[in-house]
């Protein structure tokens, strides 16, 4: 008992304990052991160093990878407010707006809306035959008997007795009706779904003012900044395809088909009027604005044009 009392001092005296709460506050930490599984390593002693260092390197690797983004981001960015990349947006824009948004919602409307109402009025009459079509019918009809007859006659086909004829007629007939009616249809749609087309793009030109301004102002930006020659040359191209010496029959060829777009049987009378007048109004235009306006936007493209003409 002396012993142990002479280790730990005199019996009277009280050795007091170190207050470990205080310690931990103050930062001695590395004074205690660990109380787990039985290590005996200090809290300063780190425990796995490989572990720390893969820790670190895992966060450097973040940060990296995050800086990496946000370059490209920058990068991207700088790439995409350049000018060009700003006048390409703006006429992306420009014909999403103007072409692709009213052809689309004309597109949907007529294949959800306009054809299944105009099917609804199949037999209501709404698409008989005009006068001119039954004319035409009937011309359809004889030439199909005489192409019947031709053919019996030479006994490339079995000779018909006088009901089997007519039968084949009367079906022939009944097919080109079906089909003249199909047409009516067609037209009187088509019609329908480009008039909706037409009030969309009427009505985004009206609310979109600004925007228009715009458009005539990067135009004629884009135009006066090609060379001279660029401009003399697109300037007779389009002139010489629309007012030139051959352009008339493109003109009929044009005016045809829009009128049977529509359903209309083309007129010769209205169409030799169209070409004789409009083709004529358009180079007194063109005229007019080349020796009034092109003189002071741009000199030398004017005086090639009259060189040109000249030659």
């Amino acid at each position: 008992m002396e012993d142990t009392f002479q280790s730990y001092g005199n019996a009277g005296d009280f050795v007091e304990e170190p207050p470990r709460s205080r310690d931990r506050r103050e930062g001695s930490r590395s004074k205690y052991p660990r109380y787990d599984s039985g290590r005996s390593d200090t809290y300063d002693e780190d425990p796995d160093p490989s572990y720390s260092e893969g820790y670190q390197e895992r966060g450097s690797k973040r940060s990296s990878g995050k800086e990496f983004y946000e370059t490209r981001r920058d990068r991207l960015l700088m790439w995409l407010d350049t000018p060009s990349n700003r006048s390409s947006q703006f006429v992306a824009r420009l014909v999403l707006s103007f072409v692709v948004a009213p052809i689309a919602i004309s597109s949907i409307c007529r294949v959800t809306i306009i054809n299944p109402v105009l099917q609804t009025k199949w037999d209501a009459g709404w698409f008989d035959l005009t006068t001119s079509q039954q004319e035409a019918v009937a011309d359809r009809v004889e030439r199909v008997r005489q192409r019947i007859e031709y053919t019996s006659l030479m006994g490339r086909a079995p000779t018909l007795s006088g009901e089997e004829f007519l039968d084949q007629l009367r079906q022939e007939g009944q097919r080109l009706e079906q089909t003249e009616m199909q047409h009516n249809k067609t037209s009187l749609s088509n019609a329908l779904s480009d008039s909706l087309c037409g009030a969309i793009v009427a009505g985004t030109l009206i609310t979109n003012r600004r925007r228009v301004n715009l458009v005539r102002t990067w135009l004629g930006d884009w135009c006066l900044d090609l060379p001279s020659s660029t401009q003399a040359f697109a300037l007779l191209l389009v002139t010489d395809i629309l007012v030139g010496y051959h352009s008339s029959e493109g003109w009929i060829t044009v005016v045809d088909n829009i009128l049977g777009h529509y359903g209309v049987h083309p007129d010769e009378s209205f169409t030799s009027i169209f070409v004789a007048v409009v083709p004529v109004s358009l180079d007194v235009v063109f005229k007019y604005w080349v020796f009034n306006s092109l003189r002071k936007l741009s000199p030398s493209t004017q005086i090639i044009l009259e060189q040109i003409d000249k030659g």
